[in-house]
């Protein structure tokens, strides 16, 4: 097997699994929402269904030998790190800072200050601080993750396109 064949194998390997996991792990989650009629995370999971998808195709495109797998490839990368980032800024910025505690259950709120030790203020005040810790982390790790997968089929296809271009 030649380098350029080692490349294609491992980069169609790659694709399936993490395409194939998005599709999978997003299209499931969209039928819980649908279970639920929550029409914003249906919306939702089509939209990440579709990156996994994307992936897929860039993938079949790639071991087709279609010059266009690359943008299919690192396209669904953007798209899916961008829905994440909107979802966890929309998450943050739509958090109610001023009744952090509201949706919590009495019963449930009586025993996490007896766990905790912490009045419903210190309470209400660590539950924020969470919601921006949590939602920041999730898209300090969507740009790592994803943007690492971009630079890996950026740096994969450019690779193949020498390959392509020292044949013709």
């Amino acid at each position: 097997m030649d380098e350029k064949e080692r490349i294609i194998c491992k980069v169609a390997t790659v694709s399936k699994w993490n395409g194939g996991s998005i599709a999978v792990f997003a299209g499931l989650c969209t039928m819980v929402s649908l279970a639920f009629q929550d029409w914003f995370y249906v919306l939702l999971g089509i939209a990440i269904t579709s990156a996994g998808a994307m992936e897929l195709t860039g993938r079949n495109k790639l071991l087709k030998g279609q010059a266009d797998a690359g943008k299919w490839l690192k396209g669904s990368q953007l798209w899916l790190m961008g829905l994440i980032i909107v979802y966890a800024c929309f998450r943050i910025f739509s958090f109610d800072t001023s009744d952090p505690l509201k949706d919590i259950p009495s019963e449930i709120m009586d025993t996490m200050i007896m766990t905790t030790g912490m009045n419903e203020q210190e309470l209400g005040e660590y539950v924020t601080l969470s919601n921006y810790a949590i939602y920041g982390v999730v898209m300090m790790v969507s740009f790592f993750y994803q943007g690492g997968m971009w630079f890996y089929y950026k740096l994969k296809t450019a690779k193949l396109a020498e390959f392509q271009q020292a044949v013709s």
